[in-house]
């Protein structure tokens, strides 16, 4: 965050120069000038032209594009030249795909990935991987940080309006504001395969789910959940085995 404040804020570079630091993560005017295009065309048009334009214009922009993408209504990309997507990637409308990240590839996903309405992935400097057949539901946000990877297994299932990721502000200097203390990063979060989240979980920094794990509605995780484990409740924690049995 600090960062893109930085960047966004400087005064000794122009408005324009920022902008493109912050959005399209290429110096120049030419690549400036076909990200204002591209999106200018085919960002907001509706209908099957609409998924034609984004499919050929968005998807060329990136840095591996897969066939038979689906590339919804009002998505937005961010340093789309760090995005590699697979075969058959679908977002719903409203999505965000922010790669900004010093990675070659920020955004990594795998085939047959569903992603719904809103969902966004932001990088804040680390990486964000969707193995294949990967289901984000909507509203789901999930958050990189400096140095952490974000990975969510094969065929996992998220749930609506879930948070994955993000980091925790330092707050041990009580005469300066939490917000500009910094952050305390703690490696990213790993989703093992076949695993299920469900709606309005919030699963933190530095937290690895199972294989195969359950994560309850409304759980809030700070701690590892093992393989078939099932997790529940605020802070989480570990209520059932799909093995059967107590956990």
């Amino acid at each position: 965050m600090a960062e893109v404040r930085d960047s966004v804020q400087d005064q000794s570079r122009s408005a324009l120069a920022r902008y493109a630091d912050v959005v399209v993560g290429r110096h120049g005017l030419a690549p400036l000038a076909r990200y204002e295009l591209v999106n200018a065309i085919a960002k907001n048009r509706p209908g099957a032209l609409g998924l034609v334009l984004r499919k050929r214009l968005m998807g060329g922009m990136l840095y591996a594009g897969g066939g038979g993408a689906v590339l919804g209504e009002g998505l937005t990309l961010r340093h789309p030249n760090r995005i590699a997507i697979g075969e058959r990637f679908a977002i719903d409308q409203q999505g965000v795909l922010d790669a900004r990240a010093d990675l070659v590839v920020a955004i990594h996903i795998g085939d047959d990935v569903l992603c719904s309405r809103n969902v966004s992935l932001i990088c804040k400097g680390g990486k964000i991987e969707l193995a294949d057949r990967a289901q984000l539901g909507m509203h789901t946000v999930i958050m990189s940080q400096p140095g952490g990877t974000v990975r969510v297994g094969e065929a996992v299932a998220v749930a609506p309006f879930c948070s994955i990721g993000g980091a925790t502000y330092h707050a041990d200097d009580l005469d300066k504001p939490i917000s500009e203390q910094g952050h305390d990063f703690k490696g990213g979060v790993i989703i093992g395969d076949h695993a299920l989240i469900y709606a309005r979980a919030t699963i933190i920094d530095g937290v690895t789910i199972g294989k195969g794990a359950i994560v309850a509605a409304g759980a809030v995780v700070n701690k590892d959940v093992p393989d078939y484990a099932i997790a529940g409740g605020i802070p989480a924690k570990i209520i059932g085995s799909r093995k059967g049995g107590d956990a």
